[in-house]
């Protein structure tokens, strides 16, 4: 099956999946918690986002399950699938397969967690990236703050269309083009934003880097304007579900391999039920937030040192030239040339 393929129905499972967890409709009309999560506090979703970029656009598929819970702590599984359109990343795919636990602690008013993620990314050029994401994070009403390690677990990958001939001496050499994923760290804080119901800012600081390609290092400003928390603050009367699970989202980064990158979009909320928000504190409600994470494997590509092209006998291929008017005053070199 081809990656495109597979994407595909991955992305059309989950989005059908809440019709395995149909709601149910009490005696007074209202729509109930499904029967699978009657006794839960926190319930799985699927977010769908969408983003649009000046240089790339994306859309993403995630999947947030609930697998052991108490009143103050979950332990969950978070899937995703990530797509690119545009015309430098035409053909890129990834997916996440991550395991994370949220505490709530310091007398239940701040969230710890930590997380753990495999990744696997199919770049522009055709290569194949496995990576481990391990992760921290802190939260509480107002404040949030992460930190994302990332470690590659795939070595360097050729990247034949950057192939570099040059002539040194007597030899032909190449210097073969590579594409590298590259180790690294992020990390971000930010707030509600108080004067704007709904409104959060965040910051964010990243390095990357790699022995064979250019190390990449920025920063990065967010926003997220939740119309939950805009329009309704709780209030459970004349909710419309599409509002309430809506947020948008816009963001700028730059650092000096990639240049400026903006994007602008949204993030819909597909919950498995409907969601009781008189029995969640806002703490509560933020322990079903999304991970933060680089959204993708960071790759640069790059050339290794020049090597000698050999011949078929292993042989060093030789480039040799003679003067034209006197052919007895022997050979020269590039770095050597002889006088006519």
């Amino acid at each position: 099956m081809s990656p495109k393929g597979f994407i595909s129905i991955t992305t059309s499972l989950l989005l059908f999946m809440p019709l395995l967890f149909p709601s149910t409709s009490s005696a007074n009309g209202s729509t109930a918690l499904p029967t699978a999560y009657d006794s839960k506090k926190y319930t799985g979703h699927i977010d769908v986002m969408g983003k649009l970029g000046n240089d790339r656009s994306l859309g993403r598929v995630s999947l947030f399950v609930p697998l052991y819970q108490k009143d103050d702590s979950l332990t969950f599984i978070d899937l995703r699938t990530l797509t690119y359109f545009g015309s430098s990343d035409t053909s890129k795919y990834e997916i996440n397969a991550g395991l994370a636990y949220r505490q709530q602690v310091l007398d239940r008013k701040w969230i710890a967690g930590g997380y753990v993620f495999y990744d696997h990314s199919r770049t522009r050029n055709e290569n194949n990236f496995n990576q481990l994401t391990v992760g921290g994070e802190m939260m509480n009403e107002y404040w949030k703050t992460h930190l994302n390690f990332y470690i590659p677990l795939t070595s360097n990958k050729s990247v034949s269309k950057n192939d570099k001939t040059s002539l040194g001496g007597h030899n032909v050499f190449i210097e073969k083009g590579i594409e590298a994923a590259m180790t690294g760290l992020d990390v971000e804080i930010g707030r509600t934003i108080d004067p704007i119901p709904g409104l959060s800012g965040f910051l964010t600081g990243f390095h990357f880097f790699d022995d064979d390609v250019k190390n990449i290092t920025g920063g990065r400003l967010r926003f997220e304007y939740s119309l939950n928390d805009a329009i309704y603050r709780n209030n459970e009367t004349n909710r419309n579900w599409f509002l309430e699970n809506l947020t948008l989202t816009g963001e700028a980064q730059y650092d000096e391999v990639r240049k400026t990158d903006g994007f602008i979009g949204l993030i819909l909320r597909i919950p498995f039920g409907k969601t009781d928000y008189t029995r969640l504190s806002k703490l509560d409600r933020r322990m079903t937030d999304m991970i933060v994470r680089d959204i993708d494997i960071v790759v640069n590509t790059g050339s290794e040192e020049p090597t000698a092209i050999l011949d078929a006998n292993g042989q060093p291929i030789t480039n040799c030239y003679a003067n034209k008017t006197n052919p007895n005053t022997g050979y020269e070199t590039i770095e050597n040339p002889l006088k006519e």
